[in-house]
């Protein structure tokens, strides 16, 4: 039978999880049979858990991960999240890092991703063999598609440096980019979500937000689903948005309040406290008046007014009340937000809330959400903690995202007095007036030219053309850096400011080389400083998760642009109130 095997990790800031189905050509996304790798790993015992613990330690000669190390002091934890500068120094603030994973580079950590997603691989391979009864012949003779989840809000180096972490632990061909897709978090959710949650009940035209509550971030997203038939196809309704208010959140709040009960207490009880919070109390509080005895410390004295008898901490609802209601409280924000954008899309209905990730199968949350917006219906799938992985192997069906960002670029243009000299422009580009002296004539530097605004929608198949046109010398190497310029502000359908700004952020550097460019092609003149190329080609934009650019010349294709995306910054510029 022809078809693809497809594979597919969802790397996690506390917990990972990776999957794999055999796609036959053809085949409804209901009848594709996803295998989510539950059991088999190292240290894990007799249990069987959908999602393994994202962490590792540096050892000399092994690396040990997941289960293995998962209470271990020197462990590595939240490596995810150090890909992500933007995301890291919240962080910091928000959960409680162990030692070594402050301490390593970013080259270190992505080392170590690299060997942690590696290890996830070899894993799905082998278990290919042993439990599906797969044979090496048929592994290897079938095409092999790899997709990988990543949060939607992510920065753009975030996921380059991610998607090269997953190239080189063997997911696609660390020469070909392409041989691996990137899924935004929320998108693989609500794919899985809608394709097999039985009581969903929606229908054409129907808009639904995905909550998707992980370990470390929060992903919401609005869609519309397009069509059911000949299978699911949604497309993004606002932009979405996120945040840094997942569950390690809620368990750096535990402990602190357990601290402040009882007082410092060594590792080994740490190890007992959170686990009993995470498989006990968080997932099984709902706001009722439920009483938790927690097992601290048997040497601890009693002290009733603390609620310590025995050994033992008494945790009442009040306190998770408390515990909870701040983390949560972000989460009703966000979702706030998504709701208002699309008032009115689903008149007299209730509009569905897919409740998904590991925090997603809070039931508190899930309350929260419930009690706050009566319009709405809070949907939790039983596997919620594994639809993104599951999602993800059927991702082809997301047809249309809308980009969260304006891009585009700085450049010059021809000097107008009726443009610069007068109206909104003229107290800003005097200052950026400058003379070309290869065409001899005043020219306007660092205008903003934004070819994609916020909102815009964009599918696998879609490119924006940026034009482009150089005035160089005859002995030039016609290799050029053009800076990449996004702008996160701004309501959707609009350009952003005409100069740059505060709020803009140089994300990437785009490195066309137009030496691929037969000389004899290139329009060539004369000029007062003698003669040079006028080159005019134009860079083809294209999002699938990542960014892509190509390189076009009189309408012919030169390949894919080399692209360097940059740490998060904020490079200044005109503040305008």
């Amino acid at each position: 039978m022809a078809g693809k095997i497809v594979v597919a990790v969802d790397f996690g800031t506390t917990y990972s999880a990776i999957g794999y189905a055999f796609v036959a050509d053809g085949s409804d996304p209901g009848d594709i049979v996803l295998d989510v790798i539950d059991k088999g790993w190292p240290g894990q015992g007799r249990r069987r858990s959908p999602k393994i613990p994202t962490v590792f330690t540096l050892e000399r000669n092994t690396f040990k991960y997941g289960f293995q190390v998962q209470h271990d002091p020197d462990r590595v934890c939240f490596a995810k999240l150090f890909l992500d500068p933007t995301q890291i120094e919240q962080a910091q603030h928000l959960a409680k890092f162990t030692a070594v994973s402050t301490s390593l580079s970013i080259a270190k950590l992505s080392d170590c991703v690299t060997r942690y997603l590696r290890c996830l691989r070899e894993r799905a391979f082998e278990h290919m063999v042993k439990e599906k009864g797969w044979t090496q012949d048929f592994i290897k003779g079938t095409p092999h598609d790899y997709v990988l989840s990543v949060p939607a809000i992510w920065s753009d180096k975030a996921k380059d440096r991610t998607l090269k972490c997953a190239l080189s632990a063997g997911f696609g061909d660390e020469s070909d980019p392409s041989s691996i897709k990137l899924v935004l978090e929320p998108e693989a959710a609500a794919v899985y979500t809608i394709t097999t949650l039985p009581n969903c009940a929606l229908k054409v035209n129907d808009v639904f937000v995905v909550c998707d509550a992980g370990g470390g971030t929060v992903d919401l997203a609005t869609y519309r689903i397009t069509t059911f038939q000949p299978s699911l196809r949604v497309n993004e309704e606002v932009v979405g948005k996120g945040e840094l208010c997942g569950s390690v959140m809620l368990n750096r709040r535990f402990m602190e309040f357990v601290e402040k009960k009882i007082g410092p207490f060594a590792q080994e009880f740490q190890d007992d406290i959170e686990r009993e919070f995470n498989d006990v109390i968080k997932p099984a509080f709902n706001g009722d008046d439920t009483v938790y005895r927690l097992e601290v410390d048997p040497e601890l004295p009693d002290n009733p007014a603390e609620g310590i008898a025995n050994g033992s901490l008494t945790v009442t609802s009040e306190d998770l009340v408390k515990i909870f209601e701040p983390v949560v409280e972000s989460v009703l924000i966000l979702l706030a937000e998504q709701v208002e954008a699309v008032k009115g899309a689903a008149p007299g209905r209730k509009m569905p809330v897919l409740l998904v990730g590991g925090f997603g199968s809070s039931e508190y949350l899930k309350m929260r959400i419930s009690q706050q917006f009566k319009n709405c219906t809070v949907l939790q799938p039983p596997d919620a903690w594994s639809a993104v992985v599951r999602g993800a192997i059927l991702r082809s069906m997301i047809q249309n995202r809308k980009i969260r960002c304006a891009y585009g670029v700085m450049a010059r243009e021809k000097w107008s007095p009726e443009k610069h000299e007068q109206g909104p422009l003229a107290p800003y580009a005097a200052d950026y007036k400058v003379w070309d002296a290869f065409e001899q004539k005043w020219t306007c530097k660092n205008r903003m030219t934004w070819y994609v605004k916020k909102g815009d929608q964009f599918n696998e198949t879609k490119t924006v053309s940026f034009k482009f046109y150089r005035n160089v010398g005859l002995h030039h190497n016609l290799k050029f850096e053009i800076d990449l310029w996004a702008y996160p502000e701004g309501r959707e359908g609009e350009d952003g400011p005409p100069f740059k700004d505060l709020d803009c952020r140089r994300i990437a550097i785009m490195k066309p080389d137009l030496s691929v460019i037969p000389k004899a092609s290139l329009e060539k003149r004369q000029s007062p400083e003698g003669p040079y190329y006028k080159v005019l080609y134009q860079l083809e934009m294209s999002f699938d998760t990542t960014i892509s650019f190509r390189l076009r010349y009189q309408d012919q294709l030169y390949g894919m642009v080399e692209t360097e995306y940059l740490e998060p910054e904020n490079d200044g510029g005109i503040r305008r109130e």
